[in-house]
């Protein structure tokens, strides 16, 4: 597996959400300032939810530029542990491969790279605790939707 290729398609991914963000701040925004989101009422709160939502976009678009900036400043990282940087393969017994990036932020991300599952994991998810500090060959107990599994560290790229 190519770590700068996962790497890049993360960048990619977190690009296209940051720009999903902002359009969806400029759709509130405008929705707020629209002459029929006027209120004609007291009670008529429509352009206030519409600053409302748009102010939560332009917070979460604020929040995946910073997570870009994050995994481009720790994209050239490399150790024989497990870091922050770190793309990992896991093994069960049955041979089963489990690919996880670990990234500074933005867990939960799905992509696949070459017919290949990767998610992302952070030092404070479940996973993520786990690996910290662990080399190939160690392995960990962990609890996947199928029950607990022994899983063995085999690359750490």
């Amino acid at each position: 597996m190519n770590k700068q290729a996962v790497a890049h398609q993360i960048l990619f991914l977190l690009e296209q959400l940051i720009n999903e963000a902002k359009d969806a701040a400029d759709n509130a925004r405008a929705g707020a300032v629209h002459e029929q989101s006027v209120a004609e009422t007291q009670y008529d709160s429509l352009a206030i939810e519409a600053g409302y939502l748009a102010h939560g976009h332009s917070e979460r678009a604020d929040s995946l530029i910073k997570s870009y900036k994050e995994y481009e400043s720790v994209l050239k990282l490399s150790s024989d542990k497990v870091q922050v940087g770190s793309l990992i393969m896991l093994a069960d017994d049955e041979e089963t491969e489990y690919w996880y990036f670990l990234g500074p932020s933005q867990g939960g991300l799905k992509l696949e790279y070459k017919n290949r599952v990767v998610w992302t994991i952070t030092p404070a998810s479940p996973m993520g605790s786990k690996l910290v500090g662990r080399e190939v060959g160690d392995e960990i107990v962990h609890t996947f939707a199928n029950g607990n599994k022994l899983v063995t560290i085999e690359a750490v790229l």
